[in-house]
């Protein structure tokens, strides 16, 4: 895969567009992480998984109502937990527990990876370990004070 373009122009606005575009993860959980970041009410730092779980799985049984699947593997449980809810077989309290314990397991890790490598601006920190969440970078912040904002 070829990032020339992020060498040529490593703005915080061209990572942002190389993660969601480029990015190591399936493309439905990488979308819905970022559109659940740029919604969620940013009035601390820290995001917690369970608060992060709603817009997160909001925005993949939406997908998953008009597309197939996007995954790498033959089965996902937390994309079956979302058709499940889909049909309403669980409530949205069982679908943001089940995010919370399976949804964020590899779109974490992998969000700052393009071509193999991070990017060079890094939009939140992993704090699952300690508190169960993520901790919104100034780098973020200063991505939604762009000018290129509203268009992301």
């Amino acid at each position: 895969m070829n990032t020339k373009f992020i060498s040529s122009d490593p703005t915080i606005e061209t990572c942002w567009r190389s993660i969601i575009l480029l990015g190591n993860n399936v493309a439905s959980y990488k979308f819905a992480l970022a559109k659940a970041l740029l919604g969620i009410d940013k009035k601390d730092t820290f995001i917690s998984l369970e608060e992060l779980a709603l817009p997160f799985s909001e925005s993949l049984t939406e997908h998953l109502q008009t597309a197939g699947k996007q995954i790498t593997s033959s089965s996902s449980k937390f994309l079956d937990f979302c058709s499940q809810y889909n049909r309403g077989a669980i409530d949205k309290d069982q679908l943001i527990q089940q995010t919370v314990k399976l949804g964020f397991v590899n779109v974490i890790d992998a969000f700052h990876n393009v071509a193999r490598s991070e990017v060079p601006y890094r939009f939140f920190e992993d704090a699952r370990k300690d508190r169960e969440g993520i901790v919104l970078t100034d780098e973020f912040y200063k991505l939604l004070n762009s000018r290129q904002a509203e268009n992301f």
